[in-house]
């Protein structure tokens, strides 16, 4: 089942498809997504994909704060919590532990304690629009780079960062979205121009351009593995679905989701998936 989350004004529109078993063998949805109940949104401003924990999805509102939403609708509504950054950038957030964590193109990390408490982490981050987690580090882009194409894991002791690793994706420009496949340890970013990377979470290392595009002006933001597919979405507002095959990613099946730009993806336990747009 595909889940999409969109934000358009004040509103976040959820949308699904039927993937049945097609999902868990690596092969494309059996129908196209359709929208199936839409909610407002309790803050403004594009929101970005970060994680999913525990099947709830973390988002980064920019120019207003971190969301969380539930895979189930309860009593009409999936949403759960929210903290309001103000004019800070949020653009992505993820949960480690019981802690939130988000960051933007404007400055570090944050951890955010009980949705109320936030408090910058120490070391340096960079400026991370993007970032993944695997429940233990912190998988990071820097934005604040000329070459916006670095890769970092961060370890995390308290509010410190200790930078265990860093890869430069050679090829790549600007990583826009990255996620973390649990199944390989890998790690998936996704260059807006170019395509999709994949590294070793280990020790970054492996680093191959596994999927290429010419998406013209639109950008692809993020990418994510289950099982022998990855999706795609992009700010052209459609979803690709990529198969493994011999050892090649070849495009399967393109998804026009019309909802406009979709800045995130991410799959839950349950094999579904969750974008979101503006």
């Amino acid at each position: 089942m595909i889940k999409t989350m969109a934000r358009r004004k004040t509103k976040l529109t959820i949308a699904m498809s039927l993937v049945a078993a097609l999902v868990c063998a690596g092969m494309a949805l059996a129908s196209a997504p359709v929208q199936v109940w839409t909610e407002v949104t309790p803050t403004g401003g594009q929101s970005y994909y970060g994680n999913v924990t525990s099947d709830t999805y973390y988002f980064g509102s920019i120019d207003a704060g971190v969301l969380n939403y539930s895979s189930v609708q309860t009593g009409g509504t999936a949403f759960l919590h929210k903290y309001v950054t103000g004019a800070g950038y949020s653009k992505c957030a993820v949960q480690i532990g019981s802690y939130v964590y988000y960051g933007g193109s404007s400055g570090g990390l944050t951890q955010l304690s009980g949705w109320t408490t936030p408090t910058t982490m120490t070391a340096s981050a960079g400026a991370p629009e993007a970032f993944a987690s695997d429940g233990t580090h912190i998988y990071s882009q820097d934005y604040s780079g000329t070459g916006k194409n670095p890769i970092r894991r961060y370890s995390i002791s308290g509010t410190t960062l200790t930078a265990d690793w860093a890869t430069t994706l050679t090829g790549a420009n600007r990583i826009r979205g990255i996620s973390y496949y649990a199944a390989g340890d890998k790690v998936y970013a996704v260059d807006g121009a170019n395509g999709v990377w994949e590294l070793n979470a280990g020790d970054g290392s492996g680093a191959t351009q596994i999927i290429t595009w010419s998406l013209g002006t639109n950008l692809g933001y993020q990418a994510v593995r289950y099982g022998s597919t990855i999706y795609v979405v992009a700010d052209n507002g459609k979803l690709y679905q990529y198969g493994l095959s011999g050892g090649t990613w070849s495009l399967l099946e393109t998804d026009d989701m019309g909802l406009g730009a979709i800045y995130g993806i991410g799959i839950n336990s349950a094999g579904n998936a969750g974008p979101t747009h503006v």
